[in-house]
């Protein structure tokens, strides 16, 4: 989409079901996942696919950008990681090693790659390999995000309905956060503080500093927060099962 107009620029087909995930790559090429278990990479400029990678992939559900033209990609049919080369299509390797389905994945700032699974436990891989560094446990439910703070540190959100803050050198967990009524959805990174979307049907802005606390709990939504995104000039933006979307000073609530 031309985001001054709101005119479509270019439509790019060739999937044969759902796109349930989309990533950008940063050479003007973005790369697709679909529900029936193919990934496309995509020419911005002319629309037009230059790849397709296939092979026992399942449906996916999340793609994320690598260092060194990597990428990876996460399905609902399985349990591993698959480490794509995004310039050949290749699968240079899969990281296996979770007891049930991979529910999420983040980067850290050093490179290596955390994953976040249903078996409660988060693994973390050193880069470019498929070897496990660290196993991460203490959740008492699946884990269903992962992100890393702006200070190296990792965030995971569970259906336990808690929040852990780990250090990712060492794997141990430094915060639990805890306020939420139910499971946690995502997790998102706002400036020096942490944010949660909870299926509660509230955001909550939390202190990671110290032992952590809750700064802010948003409310107003009647039904479950399904996605939202942080604006330009630090506001938040939610959209909801009950049709609406809200716009959030989170520095008031």
């Amino acid at each position: 989409w031309n985001t001054e107009t709101g005119q479509c620029d270019l439509t790019l087909t060739g999937h044969d079901g759902g796109v349930w995930s989309l990533c950008a790559l940063g050479d003007d090429r973005v790369v697709s996942g679909s529900e029936v278990g193919t990934i496309k990479i995509w020419n911005t400029g002319t629309g037009l696919c230059d790849l397709t990678l296939t092979g026992d992939i399942g449906r996916i559900i999340f793609l994320l950008v690598l260092l060194d033209g990597l990428m990876a990609s996460v399905s609902r049919d399985n349990k591993t990681i698959k480490i794509w080369n995004s310039k050949s299509g290749q699968c240079n390797f899969i990281l296996a090693g979770h007891s049930d389905s991979v529910s999420s994945i983040c980067v850290l700032s050093d490179g290596r790659v955390a994953s976040g699974s249903e078996d409660k436990t988060i693994q973390i891989w050193k880069a470019g390999t498929d070897e496990c560094d660290l196993t991460l446990t203490g959740h008492n439910g699946g884990v269903s995000f992962l992100c890393t703070l702006e200070d190296g540190r990792l965030a995971s959100g569970s259906k336990d309905k808690t929040i852990k803050i780990w250090n990712s050198e060492n794997g141990n967990c430094v915060i639990t956060l805890t306020g939420h009524s139910e499971g946690i959805n995502f997790l998102f990174v706002l400036g020096h503080r942490l944010g949660s979307l909870s299926e509660d049907k509230t955001v909550k802005i939390w202190n990671t500093t110290g032992m952590g606390h809750c700064d802010l709990t948003l409310t107003g939504h009647s039904e479950m927060v399904i996605s939202l995104c942080v604006l330009w000039d630090g506001r938040l933006a939610t959209r909801s099962k009950d049709n609406t979307i809200k716009i959030w000073n989170t520095g008031t609530g």
